[in-house]
C-alpha cells in the first residue's frame, strides 16, 4: 500500500521562493524532497521567483535613478553591452 499523497501549500511554496528561500528550504519547511516540491510545484516555485526577480529589478532601477555609480554601471553592462 502505498503513503498517502502529501498536501503542499502551493501559496506558502510561492511566497516562500519570492523570498529567495531555495528549493531545498522550501521541500524541509513543507517535509517533501526537492525532487517532488519541483515536479507538484514547479509552477509555484517559478512564480515566487520571477516575483522576487521583478522587486530586486525595481530596487535597482530606483537605485540608478538615485545616482547609484555602481548600479548605472552594472545596469550599463547588462542591458548596454558596455564594457570597461
Amino acid at each position: 500500500m502505498a503513503r498517502p499523497r502529501l498536501s503542499l501549500n502551493l501559496k506558502m511554496v510561492g511566497q516562500l521562493a519570492r523570498l529567495g528561500f531555495t528549493d531545498r528550504e522550501i521541500a524541509y519547511i513543507c517535509g517533501c524532497s526537492e525532487r517532488t516540491l519541483r515536479y507538484r510545484c514547479r509552477n509555484a516555485l517559478d512564480w515566487g521567483r520571477s516575483r522576487m526577480q521583478l522587486s530586486l529589478r525595481r530596487l535597482q532601477w530606483r537605485a540608478a535613478k538615485r545616482g547609484s555609480v555602481r548600479m548605472l554601471i552594472w545596469l550599463g553592462k547588462i542591458y548596454l553591452g558596455q564594457r570597461n
